[in-house]
């Protein structure tokens, strides 16, 4: 089985505030997840898009890079972590 996670997100993420930059991978987007959210799992709107993160690096399909990508956006903004243009 290869794993796809250097995969890109079917756009960059564009972060705001202290954590400025873009995730535009699949490994980004996890680390950053693990990185910012002590325990990931505890938290079923974090453990789910982890699951989607996870599920598109072992696919490798665009199709579940896209949900994943819009899956991370919509956590992120929810956390008002993501410029908006």
């Amino acid at each position: 089985m290869t794993d796809h996670w250097t995969n890109p997100l079917t756009r960059p993420v564009v972060l705001s505030g202290r954590q400025r930059g873009a995730l535009t991978t699949l490994i980004e987007g996890a680390e950053f997840l693990v990185s910012r959210f002590c325990d990931v799992t505890k938290n079923p709107e974090l453990a789910s898009c982890m699951a989607a993160i996870m599920s598109a690096a072992s696919t490798g399909l665009r199709s579940d890079a896209e949900a994943a990508t819009d899956h991370l956006t919509r956590v992120l903004a929810s956390r008002r972590m993501l410029v908006v243009h």
